[in-house]
């Protein structure tokens, strides 16, 4: 079976209820962790995490770690399973994160990394203004695309920390 394809179809979802970590709760997480670690060879978050990372981290880091795994532990037949609260997270636990992306991806981040370049300089068949113009390409008439596109809005956690009416917000 590939990344990704789970034969578990039964497997438990949170319903109406939001998970959350805090002292009472924690212990709880943590060993549900260890037992979609187990069962769900698929699931990068459960795979990634590693017992020994975690006790070497603060009380609040574990609490903070715990909540990026909380996707993975809502739906263990999750492929990924976990999400970065805010920008620091990826730095704050990088053998967690550095993990997970590796197996998600199927690279080695320690001999690979990802280098944005948005120079259009040197791409062949670009129309002579060098712009990517649909009217230039040959694309005629009404024309229906999507773009997706990662965002960053500092004044905003990432999803996976937003309230309701924050994402309302940033709608706005």
């Amino acid at each position: 079976m590939g990344l990704c394809e789970s034969s578990e179809t039964n497997a438990p979802a949170a319903t109406g209820t939001r998970l959350t970590v805090n002292d009472k709760t924690a212990a709880s997480i943590f060993a549900k962790i260890m037992e979609i670690k187990l069962k769900y060879k698929d699931n990068c978050m459960a795979q990634a995490f590693d017992k020994k990372y975690y006790d070497s981290l603060s009380k609040e880091n574990k609490l903070r770690l715990l909540t990026c795994c909380l996707s993975g532990v809502a739906n263990p037949e999750s492929c990924m399973g976990c999400y970065a609260m805010r920008p620091s997270d990826y730095d704050d636990f990088k053998p967690f994160f550095d993990k997970a992306l590796s197996q998600y991806h199927k690279v080695d981040l320690t001999k690979t990394s990802h280098k944005n370049n948005w120079s259009l300089d040197g791409v062949a068949g670009l129309p002579a203004s060098g712009k990517l113009d649909l009217l230039e390409i040959g694309v005629l008439g009404d024309t229906s695309m999507r773009v997706r596109t990662g965002r960053n809005l500092n004044k905003f956690p990432l999803p996976g920390a937003m309230t309701k009416d924050e994402r309302v917000a940033m709608e706005i």
